[in-house]
């Protein structure tokens, strides 16, 4: 199943569940800080999930995870080239929630006065400035 997440996630995170997951209900918060090309989110997935699942999530990358808890506790993760896996919990386990905190920086030039039109970000995929931010779908 993939899910194609709202709000600035679309921007920045999809994930995919690895197994039978019924309902998924996501709350992301982002914040941008312009003079330190910064994005920090912190997303709140909760699951009503059928089996054992492995969570995956697909993260730009300029992104980091600095910490994922599952139903409050912080729990191990992978994360590697930007795919974060994270183990959901035991069998049986009919609801679980989700926290994942991470930042990401963008801060790729932009040309002031593009030769061409060809591509909508002029060669920019991302970027978060004083001057204003521009994150395509492909940054992330």
């Amino acid at each position: 199943m993939i899910i194609a997440c709202t709000s600035a996630m679309t921007l920045f995170l999809t994930a995919s569940v690895m197994t039978s997951v019924s309902e998924i209900y996501h709350d992301s918060r982002v914040t941008l800080y312009p003079e330190r090309h910064l994005l920090s989110g912190l997303d709140r997935l909760t699951l009503k999930i059928a089996s054992v699942p492995v969570l995956s999530c697909e993260f730009s990358s300029e992104a980091n995870v600095d910490r994922v808890m599952v139903d409050g506790k912080p729990v191990e993760f992978q994360f590697h080239n930007g795919r974060l896996q994270i183990h959901i919990g035991g069998a049986g386990k009919k609801t679980a929630i989700v926290l994942i905190d991470y930042p990401g920086i963008f801060n790729q030039q932009v040309t002031e006065l593009p030769a061409n039109a060809d591509n909508s970000g002029y060669g920019v995929t991302g970027i978060i400035s004083p001057k204003g931010t521009f994150l395509l779908p492909g940054s992330g």
